[in-house]
C-alpha cells in the first residue's frame, strides 16, 4: 500500500510527528481495517533479526514502540466507525503468563470493538489466577488467548484445562503466531485473528 513506504521512512528517521500525520490521513480516508491487517504487519515484518544481533533487536524494539503509538491513535476511529451487533456480547482478550507480545492483542481488541463487541483486554503476562478472577467479574461470552511465542504453548494448555473446568460452556479461541501455527495441538474452539474471522463468528453466532 502507498502509505507503507513513507511510514516506514518516518519510523526509520524516528520522526514520530510525521508518522502520526501519515497515519491520521490514512485513517481519515476510511482505511481502519487495512491499517490493522496490512500496514502494521508490513512494517513489523520488515525487520528480521538473527540470533545475537542485539543492535537489530534494539531497533526492532524501538520501531515496535513507535508503532504501538500509531495503533493507540487509531482508537478514536474505532469508535467513530463502530458497528452494532444484534445482541450484546463481551469478548475478553488475554496474553498469558510469560507472553510479553501484546501489540497483536491490542489490535485484536480494537477490531472486536469496531465490530460492536464489548471488550476486556488484560495486556501482557497475565497469570492464570488473575484471568480466572477477571472471568468471575466480567460475564464473558468469548475468550481469546493470544500466544506469539511457541515456547508458551505448555502454559496455554495448562490455562485451557483450568478454565474449562470452571467455565465449561465458555467458547475459547486462540490468536497470535504461536497459536495459529500449532492450533491442532490446542483444545480451542478455533482461531480468531482477522476481521474475516470476526465476521464469521458474528454470522455463526447470530450476533
Amino acid at each position: 500500500m502507498e502509505v507503507v513506504k513513507p511510514l516506514q521512512a518516518a519510523l526509520e528517521k524516528q520522526d514520530k510527528a510525521d508518522a502520526i500525520a501519515l497515519t491520521r490521513r490514512f485513517l481519515e480516508a476510511g482505511n481502519l481495517v487495512s491499517f490493522y491487517e496490512e500496514v502494521i504487519p508490513s512494517i513489523l515484518n520488515s525487520i528480521e533479526c538473527v540470533d545475537g544481533d542485539y543492535r537489530c533487536v534494539f531497533h526492532e524494539h524501538r520501531k515496535s514502540m513507535m508503532v504501538r503509538s500509531l495503533v493507540e491513535i487509531s482508537y478514536p476511529y474505532v469508535k467513530k466507525h463502530q458497528k452494532t451487533l444484534k445482541k450484546e456480547a463481551l469478548v475478553m482478550i488475554a496474553c498469558l503468563k510469560y507472553e510479553t507480545h501484546e501489540l497483536g492483542a491490542v489490535i485484536g481488541s480494537y477490531l472486536f470493538e469496531y465490530y460492536g463487541f464489548k471488550t476486556v483486554l488484560t495486556g501482557a503476562d497475565t497469570p492464570l489466577e488473575t484471568l480466572l478472577a477477571g472471568l468471575e467479574d466480567f460475564p464473558t461470552d468469548y475468550l481469546v488467548l493470544s500466544v506469539t511465542n511457541a515456547y508458551n504453548l505448555s502454559e496455554f494448555n495448562k490455562v485451557l484445562s483450568m478454565i474449562r473446568l470452571k467455565h465449561p460452556t465458555l467458547k475459547i479461541f486462540g490468536a497470535g503466531r504461536g497459536a495459529i501455527k500449532h492450533q491442532l495441538q490446542l483444545d480451542i474452539d478455533g482461531i480468531i485473528s482477522t476481521s474475516s474471522e470476526i465476521e464469521a463468528l458474528i454470522k455463526g453466532e447470530g450476533l
